[in-house]
């Protein structure tokens, strides 16, 4: 049985298989239908992550020093991934790398600025001043409960 990938698509195995083991294939021949069901299809761009993946961790020993390096690029990226422009969905993907709420607070959160809180991801609708008593979850409950009509809407919320 003959399996083709797509255009601009790769098969690769469906098994966790280690990122220097991993194969990728425009085309892979099957003996049977078990041994179809072992690869799966995915984009060039899925490709590319898991190449860049295996570039990441290749001859590296997992040491303090290195982990070091790992710790300071991921306070490099939660430091600028606001100025970088994602969907809500894209965003959501990568909440890992966003600031929290104990990030924000004491700082002032400029319209746009996102970041998660107890398991969401909101933005900023308003520019503020940002204190613990501002916490999203909080303010948002109070809004809701509340029935003036001059209600601030400080934060969306992105889901998450």
């Amino acid at each position: 049985m003959k399996i083709t990938a797509d255009a601009n698509c790769y098969l690769t195995e469906v098994a966790d298989v280690s990122l220097d083991e991993r194969s990728f294939r425009s085309m892979v021949i099957a003996d049977s239908p078990e041994d179809a069901a072992r690869w799966r299809q995915i984009t060039a761009e899925e490709k590319a992550s898991l190449e860049a993946q295996q570039a990441i961790f290749e001859n590296q020993d997992i040491t303090p020093e290195y982990l070091g390096k790992v710790d300071t690029l991921l306070a490099g990226i939660k430091k600028s991934i606001n100025g970088v422009e994602m969907s809500d969905e894209e965003v959501i993907k990568n909440k890992s790398f966003y600031p929290t709420w104990d990030d924000a607070v004491g700082n002032d959160l400029q319209q746009g600025f996102k970041f998660s809180c107890d398991g969401s991801m909101y933005e900023v609708l308003v520019p503020h001043h940002a204190t613990e008593d501002m916490r999203p979850t909080s303010i948002m409950a109070l809004s809701a409960a509340s029935e003036t009509e001059n209600k601030v809407e400080y934060y969306r919320n992105i889901g998450g």
